[in-house]
């Protein structure tokens, strides 16, 4: 895993930091990319072109495969941040000998070989990557299906400088953007959801995100100063559905299993020290249960200092009787807890209200040093079904398929809300997130949704920010394509959840493989004593600060949000509310 920035200077840029002044923001980079660091620059009489990589090592351990990387002919700039899980495979494929073992040096040779469009099409993995095509004086930018490694770009005004960044805070430093710069519609959203939804820009004005799944084509003039046009291609990391022919003979639960069991040892990295997050829920426990019978696992888990954790701690030991585990128990205690919360709120280059992010970041800190990669359950509840909210939002809408696509899409979001949005909102959300479900399938729209939104731009940031940290790398092996295309979209929405349960075809394997006392447990998980630890802080503390913060700042449009909606929120929903303006609060103030 690693971190990466590039700038386009103007070589008259006035009364501007220049990016070689910003070797004190590279924080954030540096962590993403502790094992080393390369820059290169291109310069000509209009513009400077600067290419910084930081790099964490897992896959490519020799030299060769440090970045930024180039071809022979100096014709291809690459930066890469994420891992190609299908390397070896893909290498056999093509007849590339792979030298270094760099998933870098693979990309170099797909894209000199067979150009972007089909090297897009045959890699695997969880990736963001940028590529300069020198000789056509183009900028290429993509992400994996589901955005698992963040890319940010931006441009000024007159479009003659760009940035390019793994960290939304040195882009806006770039841009002179600041976190004060959100808009109201904005601040309404991530009040409403808890982050915010549009998957094409960040929270704050002026900086666009590339999406899952998306290829961003920049030309340039061939001075390389000005840009021309921007193309972007939404859903271009193709869908891969396997062929018919894998269905013929294996039922459907059993060609699940099969395909769950090759991801999750193509996924595996077995010459790198790692560990697995077990929660005790069925998506991490079958991620260990496949992969204990051949490998020697290390699995933590987070316990917090209060007596309900502490029994769920040991219950979680007694009900995964794996006894060749190596298996962590991290107890966190509050004032560490809170310690941690507070600085990571205001540090992380995009707000986040997820409370599970700090056991997570403690979870981090406690592996920098002893394992690079860790491996959680993300994805497996979107894909799957497992949310109870599916399963509440179909009993409150049973006549769900009498309506259309676009009325569902509709009721969903606002049932997702704690604020009262109005139409406007909710239609800027659709149409800016490109959702049109192909499928006639109505139960399918919640989870598609959350895949696009839910995960993307709240769970998938969550478990990047709080690991990367500490330069630990989260794998999420359920989001692996194969998983995707080849299982999830196999069984009909209707296989996956129902009114009185979700996951069917997980929990059915789980049965088999972990015993139904495992399964029909509570889930522990990696959420956090809300009520205890946070909750009294907030409602004396937090709030006093929120209110105290707005009042001074009546001009922000957060304040304005804050100020009107503190007065119209649903009493069920006021707690929720005060934290997730807590943490924005956090965010602005943490510039």
């Amino acid at each position: 895993m690693c971190g990466f920035v590039f700038f386009l200077e103007s070589k008259y840029r006035q009364n501007k930091k220049r990016s070689s002044s910003y070797g004190n923001l590279f924080g954030g980079l540096e962590s993403r990319g502790p094992d080393d660091k390369k820059t290169i620059q291109l310069q000509n009489e209009y513009s400077t072109l600067t290419f910084y990589h930081f790099r964490l090592h897992i896959k490519g351990l020799k030299k060769d495969g440090v970045q930024p990387k180039v071809d022979n002919d100096e014709r291809w700039f690459i930066l890469f941040n994420g891992e190609i899980y299908n390397t070896i495979e893909l290498s056999k494929k093509v007849g590339f000998s792979n030298p270094s073992g760099s998933d870098t040096e693979l990309l170099l040779f797909l894209i000199e070989r067979f150009g972007i469009e089909t090297t897009i099409y045959q890699i695997k993995g969880m990736f963001s990557v940028f590529i300069f095509d020198k000789f056509r004086s183009k900028i290429y930018l993509f992400r994996d299906t589901y955005g698992q490694k963040p890319l940010y770009f931006g441009y000024t005004d007159k479009k003659n400088e760009i940035v390019v960044s793994s960290d939304a805070n040195i882009a806006r430093n770039f841009l002179g953007i600041s976190r004060k710069d959100i808009s109201k519609e904005a601040a309404e959203m991530y009040l409403a959801y808890g982050y915010y939804p549009i998957l094409s820009s960040s929270i704050t004005e002026r900086l666009d995100i590339v999406q899952g799944g998306e290829l961003v084509d920049i030309q340039l003039s061939s001075k390389l100063n000005k840009i021309l046009s921007i193309e972007r291609l939404v859903d271009y990391v193709p869908s891969r559905k396997m062929p018919s022919q894998h269905f013929k003979t294996d039922t459907k639960s059993s060609y699940l299993n099969s395909i769950l069991l090759k991801s999750f040892k193509e996924v595996y990295e077995t010459n790198t020290s790692s560990a697995f997050l077990l929660s005790g829920g069925v998506d991490s426990g079958l991620l260990v249960n496949f992969l204990s019978n051949k490998y020697d696992l290390n699995t933590l888990s987070a316990c917090f200092s209060w007596k309900k954790s502490i029994n769920e701690c040991k219950k979680l030991l007694t009900l995964n009787s794996y006894s060749d585990l190596n298996h962590h128990n991290i107890e966190i205690k509050e004032n560490e807890f809170l310690s941690e919360m507070n600085s990571f709120f205001s540090s992380v280059d995009e707000p986040i209200s997820d409370t599970a992010a700090i056991p997570l970041k403690i979870l981090s800190k406690f592996s920098r040093g002893k394992f690079k990669v860790l491996y959680s359950g993300d994805g497996a509840d979107e894909l799957f079904g497992g949310y109870d909210r599916y399963r509440k939002f179909l009993l409150k809408n049973l006549l769900l398929f009498l309506y259309s696509k676009e009325y569902i899409t509709k009721k969903y979001l606002k049932y997702l809300s704690i604020l009262n949005l109005d139409e406007k909102s909710i239609d800027s959300i659709i149409s800016k997130n490109n959702y049109s479900f192909d499928e006639d399938d109505r139960l399918a729209i919640p989870l598609r949704v959350d895949s696009k939104q839910y995960l993307q731009k709240n769970i998938l940031i969550k478990s990047d920010r709080a690991s990367m940290m500490h330069g630990i790398e989260v794998r999420s092996p359920y989001l692996y394509e194969d998983i995707v295309y080849g299982a999830s979209l196999f069984f009909p929405t209707s296989d996956l959840y129902s009114i009185l349960s979700g996951k069917k075809p997980l929990i059915k394997i789980a049965e088999s493989s972990l015993g139904r006392r495992y399964v029909r447990s509570k889930k522990m998980g990696f959420g956090t004593p809300f009520d205890d630890w946070i909750l009294p802080n907030l409602k004396s503390k937090y709030k006093q600060e929120i209110e105290l913060f707005c009042n001074s700042n009546k001009s922000l449009n957060f304040s304005k949000v804050f100020l009107i909606e503190s007065k119209k929120i649903a009493k069920h929903y006021e707690d929720l509310f005060l934290w997730r303006a807590f943490t924005l609060m956090k965010w602005i103030k943490g510039e």
